[in-house]
Order: structure tokens, then C-alpha cells, then sequence
């Protein structure tokens, strides 16, 4: 049983390791990207579907937005 796993035990070398890194920051990137696209879409909507004009009975909406926009 340990003789078929010998084969994947080596280190990879710093070419594969470079290799392999470089594809994962690319994909976390663009999943990074994609996902900051969507909550500020999200952000968008919530801050301009409210009527701003009307009082509403709950204060912490407008620090909910505010702490959404310092968090993006």
C-alpha cells in the first residue's frame, strides 16, 4: 500500500509550485471580483429602492448602508 503512494510523495519544485499559485491567485481574483460586483449591485439597489423622504421606526438603517459602503 505505501509502495503506490511513493510515486505522490515528492515535493514540487519551485516551477510547479509557481505554476500552481498563479492559477489559484487568478481564480481567487476573479471570484473576489465577481462577488464585490454582486454586493455592490446589492448596495445599490438598497440604498436607492429606499424612499428617503419617509421617516422609517428603524435608525439603523441608515448605519447599515454606511458601514456596507466603508466595507466595500
Amino acid at each position: 500500500m505505501l509502495n503506490n503512494l511513493e510515486p505522490f510523495s515528492h515535493p514540487p519544485s519551485k516551477q510547479e509550485f509557481a505554476a500552481t499559485f498563479r492559477v489559484t491567485s487568478q481564480i481567487s481574483f476573479w471570484v473576489q471580483l465577481a462577488l464585490g460586483s454582486v454586493s455592490t449591485v446589492a448596495l445599490l439597489f438598497a440604498s436607492f429602492s429606499r424612499n428617503i423622504s419617509n421617516k422609517t421606526n428603524n435608525p439603523g438603517i441608515r448605519l447599515g448602508i454606511f458601514l456596507a459602503i466603508i466595507s466595500l
